[in-house]
């Protein structure tokens, strides 16, 4: 079995939530900013993946036309809820373009969407990760999808820059030249926020124990309810709540 960074993640939140998910294999439609964000993924990835070897951008209505492509064939399994399809659409549209023009010139890819399994002795799982983009200078950037601007200590905080560390140093021998989230802002204007981070290797060995420590208590086969005054633990937040009500109805009635 494996782990990853969303796996644990989902863990940290409700070990409910991944029990459903990752044990019984449960999967809910996805929202729209999930749809976007995956139907942007495509478009960049499209593009970088041959400017590996081209150094070269491909035209804007080709990058356009990967974008749609992806995004119609995940709309129909989608959870719109009072958003609309087509404007969800065109605001990617808006996103994509702004990315093409302003952001991919700058950047010269060697790797993309580049799979990376980690095994470790004595331990009977695999942590397995992607890093969206590499570039020559050896720096990862990922590119993400917001409704509004990050705040400034966001990379600070956040443990998938850990991860994307720990997946690049075991890869490559080294340390990288970086990590960089580049945030797509989906605001009237739409916009770019570009946030850079380091890591060091005190924040991975954290992390691995971290890792290992959840995995002890997978392996219980004891999955708990977050705390229910979580914002998170609602209907409208979480896709397996109504299952959640059904065995809290089964063991308290």
């Amino acid at each position: 079995m494996h782990l990853s960074y969303s796996q644990i993640r989902m863990f940290r939140r409700c070990p409910m939530q991944y029990y459903h998910r990752y044990i019984k294999g449960l999967k809910i439609p996805p929202k729209s900013a999930l749809t976007l964000g995956k139907s942007i993924h495509k478009g960049i990835e499209y593009n970088f993946s041959q400017k590996i070897k081209s150094q070269k951008d491909l035209s804007l209505p080709d990058v356009l036309d990967a974008y749609s492509t992806a995004f119609d064939s995940l709309k129909y399994g989608t959870n719109w809820e009072d958003e609309k399809p087509g404007e969800v659409k065109d605001d990617g549209v808006k996103l994509m373009s702004l990315h093409h023009t302003k952001q991919a010139p700058q950047i010269q890819p060697i790797a993309v969407e580049k799979k990376i399994p980690i095994s470790f002795d004595n331990v009977d799982y695999t942590f397995l990760g992607y890093l969206d983009v590499i570039d020559k200078k050896g720096k990862i950037i990922d590119t993400k999808t917001t409704s509004k601007t990050p705040p400034e200590d966001t990379i600070k905080k956040d443990e998938q820059l850990t991860a994307y560390a720990l997946l690049y140093r075991v890869e490559y021998g080294k340390e990288e030249a970086g990590i960089e989230f580049d945030y797509l802002i989906r605001t009237k204007t739409p916009k770019i926020a570009i946030m850079e981070g380091w890591r060091t290797q005190q924040d991975i060995e954290k992390f691995l124990e971290e890792v290992g420590k959840i995995w002890a208590v997978i392996k219980t086969g004891i999955f708990i309810r977050t705390d229910p005054s979580n914002w998170w633990c609602s209907e409208r937040f979480c896709g397996y709540y109504s299952k959640c009500m059904l065995r809290k109805k089964k063991y308290f009635t």
